[in-house]
């Protein structure tokens, strides 16, 4: 049925609690009763158990610090991120302090993309921290992005790369992104177009490149 009751004494002699579960609607709630008189509802001390659970077992790291930027509380996560970037911490450090972040905003809420270099590497790896305010500090959660910024490098250096190559060419070049805005362009089409490299440095889209490039005293016919 969708509601009810049941109460349940219990085995052993002379424990005298007793557990009441009701259920409605798809919710449940269990009573224990101690002799005492004193009753309390376990279905709440589960929810905060599950709850330290989850953010104990979360896979992101996620940390309490206080306003001075010390850790004073840090979950499984986090833990084992310091295991790998620091493996010999300070002595009087509980769960030292991996992450520097600022914590000069006056708002409740900042995020910070931050680099963390193992020791013994010169390579950084990359984190996305978002800080919330609580009354004594705050709590953060770190998200690993070191792959986002890895492509977002080798893009950049990819466009480098096409930038010094199209740089020799005597052919004019222009290539416009998927929005149709200048994405590059070299100095031949400066030659070939007499289009100021103010224009063209911001970025125009395809339909004022080609109105502007097409006007009689810039381009002629022969060109």
């Amino acid at each position: 049925s969708n509601q009810g009751r049941v109460m349940l004494k219990p085995v052993l002699q002379g424990d005298g609690g007793q557990l009441v579960i009701d259920w409605w609607d798809g919710h449940t709630r269990m009573t224990l009763s101690e002799c005492s008189g004193i009753p309390f509802q376990s279905s709440l001390q589960d929810e905060a158990g599950w709850l330290r659970q989850a953010v104990t077992g979360a896979p992101y790291p996620i940390w309490q610090s206080d306003r001075t930027g010390q850790v004073i509380w840090s979950n499984t996560a986090y833990r084992e991120l310091v295991s790998r970037f620091k493996p010999d911490p300070p002595p009087d450090a509980d769960c030292p302090a991996l992450f520097e972040i600022p914590y000069t905003t006056d708002s409740d809420s900042t995020s910070y993309r931050i680099s963390v270099t193992p020791l013994g590497s010169v390579q950084p790896y990359w984190f996305d921290v978002r800080s919330l305010r609580l009354d004594t500090g705050w709590m953060n959660y770190a998200t690993d992005v070191n792959a986002v910024v890895n492509a977002e490098i080798a893009q950049r250096n990819f466009v480098q790369t096409l930038t010094k190559t199209f740089a020799q060419l005597s052919i004019g070049l222009a290539i416009f992104d998927r929005k149709r805005q200048l994405a590059l362009f070299n100095p031949a089409l400066i030659d070939l177009t007499s289009l100021p490299a103010e224009f063209l440095s911001a970025r125009p889209n395809l339909l004022s490149f080609f109105d502007r490039s097409t006007e009689p005293q810039l381009m002629t016919e022969s060109k």
